[in-house]
Order: C-alpha cells, then structure tokens, then sequence
C-alpha cells in the first residue's frame, strides 16, 4: 500500500488528560466514539482509551454493539433516537429521550432502562422545550421503572455569550431536575464548551479535542504517502483535472492517495505537505487516487510525503483553516480502506 496511517492512542489519552486538567478530578469524562470515532476506529480508539474515561457516547445501537463486541464494559451512552428499546437493553447501553412521545414509546415497550433526558435550549434538533413536557415525560418514566440517570443539552455555538445564554435557560431545567434527582448526572458541554467552567456540571462530553479536532490539543494521526511518479510540465501546461496554465516550469511528484482516501479535495491548490521534512504546495486539483506536489531535484519515486501530523503546518486545525470547514468533517471524510493502519500505544 502507498498510505500509511498511524493513530496514536498516546496522542489520544494525553488529550484526554488535558481535557481532564481543565475540568478537575472531579468531572466526569464521556468520550464521543461516534462515526467509527471520527474515522479513527471506533474499537481500537475505545480499548485504548477505556482507563482514561467515565462513559462512551455513540450515534447508533450498531455502534453500541460493535463496542461490547470488542469487550468494552464501560457505559454506553445513545445520543440519538433509539430505535429499539430490547436491543438497547441487550447492550446495556443508556438511551436518550428528547420527547414525551419518545418516553410513551418506551414505557409501552415494556423495557427498564437506564435513561437520560433530552433538554432542548436551543439547538432545536432534539429536545424537551418547556418544564410542562418535562414532568409529564418524568411521570411516564417513573410509571414505567426507567431509571433516570442523567438529563443533558447541546450546545449550538462555541462562542462565550450564545453558551451563557443556553446556559441561562438550561439552568432553569437543571434547579427543577436536581431537587428531583440530586444523584442525576448533568452535563451540556461537548469539546467546544470546555472553555466555559458554568458548562461542565457532572461530565462534559468530548469528541473532537480527543483527536486534535481543536486548538490547543494534538493531532492523533499521521498520514505518509509514496511518491509514485515524477513530472517535469512546461510553462503554460495545466496540472490535474480542469489545470489553469502554469507561468512557470515545474517538477511534480505524484502521491498515490487522493479524496476517494485521505485527502480532501478541499486541498487542490493550496494543501501543504512535507516531502524529506521540506513544506510542499499541492499543485492542481487532487484526484480521486493521487495528486501533485511541487517538488525539488532531490526527490524521487519512493520517498515519503507526511500529509497530516502533529507538527506546524500539517496539523488538523492547520488543514482545517485552510479547507475552509470543520475539523470533524475532515475526520468524517477519511476513508483508510486502501491504506495500511497502525496503532500506536
């Protein structure tokens, strides 16, 4: 294989131990492992990282399942939807409820469940509105034995002033919870609320800043690539798929990866890599199996290209600024099926 992808658990749990630095000892710490963690694999990152963390959140009972498959005894936590409540028991895994209709459903299903209740302050994607829908969904919840262990929102931007706004009105939610459930965990920040202390609570819920998806914290994975051909193009040759005419000469190594892979087609052009240590600009479009960086006469056919690590200019969030997009999309976006992946402890 051309691509070698290596994640380094290390990388990961010192993150996770920044993270826990910020919070303190006493805040819990649920690792988002959602969408395969992020594209990193959701069964090593999760084995990995088990001693450094309190729960596990995913999107899917697929996604809870391929955890207990691989041993992982740790809380699971569905953010979403639960599709079904006896599989959800099966896996032991906590369920989410956002609405009154969703607690019906559950109640009806017959299924004692550890639960957490779903406030919306904001967001508007999911969640209970107003103290009325509240206690009636607790009610229903009693009725049926669920155990309500914890209540939670999301927070829609990073920013200082939008979070102490859902903040303000989640506090109305959490002083009517806590004299119900004093024991119930709360928690609303993900990564991008860490800054905020008034967000963590009992737990913050943390994705991205595991990864390296955030300023301040590392990048977890190295992508290297092989040079496979070299080109010389001519003044006025265009470079890639639809290339405007060059004004100069150039020599080009072409690297067997492209966006069908790990390399987002948002680096056409303007994409940095690092050939033999030396920063190389990506020339042209980037295909779906390779592009083209400009290189110097000391190149060849075999050598090495780092396209993402943990060192300036190659970091996630230097890509990122540069892609114009969020790092959890770039995340999203790798696909390693046609590239060698190591862990690294």
């Amino acid at each position: 294989m051309n691509t070698k992808v290596t994640i380094n658990l290390k990388t990961i749990n010192s993150n996770i131990a920044k993270v826990k630095k910020i919070i303190g000892q006493e805040v819990k710490i649920c690792a988002v492992v959602k969408a395969n963690a992020y594209s990193l694999g959701a069964r090593e990152v999760a084995r990995g990282i088990t001693d450094s963390v309190d729960y596990f959140a995913v999107a899917s009972l697929d996604e809870a399942k391929a955890l207990r498959d691989c041993g992982i005894r740790t809380p699971i936590l569905l953010l979403y939807v639960c599709s079904n409540y006896k599989l959800a028991k099966k896996l032991n895994c906590q369920v989410t409820i956002t609405s009154l209709i969703e607690a019906m459903q559950l109640a009806k299903s017959g299924c004692v469940l550890d639960v957490h209740v779903k406030i919306n302050t904001g967001m508007n994607r999911f969640g209970i509105k107003t103290l009325v829908e509240l206690s009636q969904t607790i009610d229903i919840l009693k009725t049926s034995n669920c155990n309500i262990v914890g209540f939670y929102t999301h927070l829609a931007k990073e920013e200082k002033q939008p979070i102490k706004q859902q903040l303000k009105v989640f506090q109305v939610f959490a002083n009517y919870i806590k004299e119900l459930y004093p024991s119930a965990l709360i928690h609303t920040a993900a990564s991008g609320g860490l800054k905020e202390k008034t967000a963590h609570f009992d737990m913050v819920r943390i994705g991205k800043a595991m990864y390296g998806g955030m300023e301040g914290f590392k990048t977890a994975i190295k992508i290297k690539s092989k040079i496979i051909a070299v080109q010389r193009t001519l003044t006025s040759e265009g470079i890639g798929y639809n290339g405007e005419p060059q004004k100069t000469s150039k020599l080009i190594g072409v690297l067997g990866v492209g966006y069908a892979d790990c390399f987002h087609r948002n680096n056409s052009n303007k994409g940095v890599i690092l050939i033999n240590k030396k920063p190389s600009v990506v020339c042209g479009n980037v295909c779906m199996d390779c592009f083209m960086g400009e290189i110097d006469s000391s190149v060849k056919v075999g050598d090495w290209a780092v396209l993402m690590d943990n060192k300036k200019g190659i970091r996630l969030m230097d890509i990122s600024r540069r892609s114009s997009t969020i790092a959890c999309e770039l995340l999203c976006a790798l696909n390693f099926k046609r590239c060698k992946v190591v862990y690294k402890q």
